[in-house]
């Protein structure tokens, strides 16, 4: 049975020889040739801290910090770069954890589960079945009527777009 992720299809959409390589031969970037910085490791990095805050109660920032130090242990030739990365990280969490508590908005939700792959099987044209996986950031319930709601994460390079949001 076939079985995608949202970002496997986009990237199939956005380039199928990429989508192939990746996907379907599975081969990838030796990874002392990988890069070490970037907007999407960044944002995983920064899911990595706050699933520690809000599903283990370790400290966001800390959790962070940690992460890029094993990261620069890995690729002390990438230090300054990811020294600088991590600056910017550690000031995104930290600044929005000091707004969720001004704002308060964890004060009506329990945490439930944190980074939860969810699949869900759909019937292609053709009639073959396929399922689509995907994770889950958090999983919340609100204590004022019940309800389980879904937080996803958001991280960006710049703020230019955030209109878009």
């Amino acid at each position: 049975m076939l079985k995608v992720s949202p970002s496997e299809l986009a990237k199939f959409r956005r380039c199928r020889r990429q989508w192939a390589l990746t996907y379907y031969h599975r081969w990838g970037v030796a990874p002392e040739f990988a890069s070490a910085t970037g907007v999407a490791l960044m944002g995983t990095r920064i899911h990595t801290a706050l699933e520690a805050h809000y599903g283990y109660g370790i400290n966001a920032v800390d959790a962070l910090n940690k992460v890029y130090e094993l990261e620069m242990d890995k690729r002390p030739d990438r230090e300054d770069d990811l020294a600088g990365e991590r600056d910017t990280a550690v000031i995104m969490v930290g600044g929005y954890l000091q707004w969720a508590a001004e704002n308060r908005i964890d004060e009506d939700y329990e945490v439930v589960a944190t980074e939860r792959t969810l699949e869900v099987p759909i019937l292609l044209t053709n009639g073959e079945m396929a399922i689509v996986s995907g994770k889950l950031d958090q999983i919340v319930r609100r204590r004022s009527d019940g309800a389980i709601l879904v937080r996803d994460w958001k991280t960006v390079g710049t703020l230019h777009k955030a209109d878009m949001i």
